[in-house]
């Protein structure tokens, strides 16, 4: 029993680094193509933290409430930007400081 446990956590904690990959991943694409919009830099990103919330959710992982409200006010900002046309307020800021709040909340919490 004790060996499955620690299986879990071994693929637990293994989809997680593979989930703030994904994170980094699109900051380089930032980095490398200035021209994406702030918009869809939120709905991605979004889209990859609650994405990752609902498989480790049916997994029955622990999920990290940052990872909730870090996804859930991404993919708000991202669809109420691309609806008004008004652009994300901070720029690029704000998606970068929500996502960089989740994994370091995550971070401090323990749960990665």
């Amino acid at each position: 029993m004790a060996r499955r446990s620690n299986r879990r956590r071994q693929r637990e904690a293994s989809f997680e680094i593979a989930i703030y990959g994904l994170i980094i991943v699109l900051f380089l694409l930032t980095l490398l193509y200035p021209a994406l919009r702030a918009e869809w830099i939120s709905l991605i990103g979004g889209a990859i933290l609650v994405g990752s919330a609902i498989y480790q959710s049916n997994q029955r992982w622990r999920v990290n409430v940052f990872t909730w409200v870090g996804g859930l006010l991404l993919l708000g900002i991202g669809l109420l930007s691309i609806q008004t046309g008004q652009g994300v307020p901070l720029g690029i800021f704000l998606p970068f400081g929500v996502m960089l709040g989740v994994i370091v909340a995550g971070f401090f919490s323990g749960n990665l």
